[in-house]
């Protein structure tokens, strides 16, 4: 496997389990994680992912329908 699939099957793995209900990512998947990603970048997927996660659920609570949203013309 390549390193890049490598990388984004562990960033993949990671995301999938900080959203599950436990307390934490299991080690086995963070430290798979770590081995692709250093700290930064490791905060930075995971900002990332808090960001992401944050407007799609802003959007489903507003009832946005997706691909309808037109920007205000400027003035």
């Amino acid at each position: 496997m390549y390193r890049f699939a490598k990388a984004i099957h562990a960033h993949l793995s990671f995301g999938r389990e900080s959203r599950a209900p436990d307390n934490h990512v299991p080690d086995e998947v963070y430290e798979q994680t770590r081995k692709q990603f250093n700290q930064q970048e490791l905060a930075d997927l995971t900002l990332a992912g808090v960001a992401i996660n944050g407007w799609n659920r802003i959007v489903i609570s507003f009832r946005q329908e997706p691909r309808t949203y037109q920007p205000a013309s400027r003035r």
